[in-house]
């Protein structure tokens, strides 16, 4: 498959700032916001209305409305010693939340969040992991149409499962959705639904894996709702990669596929627009999988390195997160207060 990766320079001065995209199906819109404080420096959810006008955003610490101020009743959330730690940054987790509109209810969003562990903070192993799914309602009828918390924080679901890694696919019913998380350790998957009803447990499905004390990465659906990935850091030193089909009506997962890289480090995943290929960044490497192979992650290939060109005097550029834009572009960051953004055509 023909491809095509570039790299842009989203912005001429040296000032560090926030840009606002804005996607069309042809192009893309940037915006330089300068003196709005965001605190997005991991954690970064939102959402735009039906013509593509921003409606509300979260760093983990506070919702935000359009006009980039706190909502009522926004602040505090994910309260957590993590909380505190990270009150100049934003929420230190990448995937941290997502948000989704309510089905059935026109004006309402549910904000979807977990909250980081380290466990136990007196020791020096690094095992991070989640151990609460909590949702945050917002209203956007209320506050003269500009938004307002009714209520957050609010737990659905406790266990050890994977920190971060949110993501969403659309029911086939059009209205309602699915949410997929990993147990932090073990053999399995834990399914998710999104319904008039609200947010519940819907399933879980045992896997013929085993996740290895898995931590914070991308999970991604193509979009057709015909597979699930979810590419991840392993506490030790290594990524593990999961990949299964999946059915949009149903929820269900089957032919789930396990695959490991051996550095530890930057990750993110992104499905092509007709769902065949399957990207993975790993840092220094960028690979194509072709979901039409048996066994795609042993059969990957890759197709570009990073080589590293200094974003700052004191850090290097990486391969990591991605995202499928309208446009049919794949955007890779380069994280490390870069000024880019990669491209695949």
């Amino acid at each position: 498959m023909a491809f095509k990766l570039q790299w842009c320079c989203f912005a001429t001065d040296t000032n560090y700032g926030r840009i606002h995209v804005s996607f069309t199906d042809t192009s893309i819109v940037l915006k330089k916001t300068y003196n709005v404080k965001h605190k997005m420096d991991y954690t970064h959810a939102s959402i735009c209305d039906s013509s593509g006008n921003l409606l509300i955003y979260s760093n983990g610490l506070e919702i935000y409305d359009r006009l980039y101020r706190i909502m009522p009743n926004g602040d505090d959330i994910n309260t957590s010693f993590t909380a505190i730690r990270n009150e100049d940054i934003g929420y230190a987790l990448l995937a941290g939340m997502i948000i989704l509109p309510f089905p059935g209810q026109k004006s309402k969003f549910l904000c979807i969040h977990n909250i980081s562990y380290r466990v136990p903070l007196t020791t020096p192993v690094w095992e991070w992991y989640s151990l609460d799914l909590l949702t945050t309602l917002v209203d956007m009828d209320l506050n003269n149409n500009m938004g307002d918390v009714v209520y957050k924080n609010k737990s659905v679901f406790s266990d050890t499962t994977c920190r971060g890694t949110l993501s969403a696919c659309r029911h086939a019913n059009g209205r309602d959705w699915w949410v997929n998380l990993l147990r932090f350790e073990g053999s399995k998957m834990f399914s998710f639904l999104l319904d008039p009803n609200g947010l519940n447990l819907h399933k879980v499905y045992p896997l013929n894996i085993t996740i290895v004390k898995s931590n914070d990465g991308q999970a991604v659906y193509n979009s057709q709702g015909t597979k699930f990935a979810m590419f991840m850091n392993n506490d030790s030193s290594f990524k593990e990669l999961v990949l299964c089909d999946f059915d949009r009506c149903t929820g269900a997962i089957s032919n789930v596929q396990y695959g490991r890289d051996s550095l530890y480090g930057s990750r993110g995943a992104a499905f092509s627009p007709n769902g065949r290929l399957l990207y993975l960044a790993t840092g220094s490497k960028l690979y194509q999988l072709d979901m039409e192979d048996a066994e795609p992650y042993l059969t990957k290939t890759l197709i570009d390195t990073m080589d590293r060109f200094k974003t700052s005097p004191w850090s290097y550029a990486h391969l990591a997160n991605m995202q499928l834009a309208p446009n049919g572009k794949i955007y890779i960051t380069a994280e490390r207060s870069s000024r880019h953004l990669g491209v695949i055509e």
